[in-house]
């Protein structure tokens, strides 16, 4: 068995653009999640309603297998209208 060197050659620069793609979007994730983090002090206040829709959040996040998720993203909510544009397809 030997490698075929003409289709790594092809691979590569798709996988450098995929690398760059997960990058942004795990830095999108960070200042996202930060920016939540950062406010909930002010969530432990008197903000009941907003602690019930973290909290729901979370349950459901933990709750289904990451499988389910992903088929929920990208099956379910094209069927309610959003679309999702090239940059979220793999």
């Amino acid at each position: 068995m030997s490698i075929d060197w003409p289709i790594v050659e092809m691979a590569i620069p798709l996988l450098a653009e995929g690398t760059v793609m997960t990058l942004r979007i795990s830095a999108l994730a960070a200042v996202f999640g930060l920016s939540v983090v950062s406010r909930s002090p002010d969530l432990a206040g008197g903000w009941t309603w907003a602690r019930w829709a973290v909290r729901a959040y979370v349950d459901f996040i933990r709750g289904t297998p990451l499988l389910i998720q992903i088929f929920i993203v990208f099956f379910g909510l094209p069927m309610t209208g959003f679309r999702l544009g090239d940059s979220g397809r793999a």
